[in-house]
């Protein structure tokens, strides 16, 4: 019998989430609600596992999520770092 699992985010949703580890190519992780979620285009610089980030959601598989910083609410996030959103 096939489950049929319940997807927790869409394309769009903006969320604030802490970073729980870093994937096999280095891209950030989020869990929201026992989903998996990658940040894509900041890598490691200047990003620390439990940092809290504000996130737009741009992509849904059936296991795992792609967000983008929320330019809307984060401007600079990385400045500290050198590294800066675009």
């Amino acid at each position: 019998m096939v489950k049929d699992k319940i997807i927790p985010v869409k394309i769009g949703d903006k969320l604030s989430l802490s970073i729980t580890k870093f994937g096999r190519n280095g891209d950030p992780m989020m869990v929201h609600e026992g989903f998996i979620i990658f940040l894509q285009n900041v890598g490691r610089s200047g990003v620390d596992v439990g940092r809290l980030v504000d996130i737009k959601i741009t992509k849904v598989l059936d296991k795992f999520a792609f967000a983008e910083i929320d330019k809307d609410k984060t401007e600079g996030l990385f400045a500290e770092s050198g590294e800066t959103v675009q």
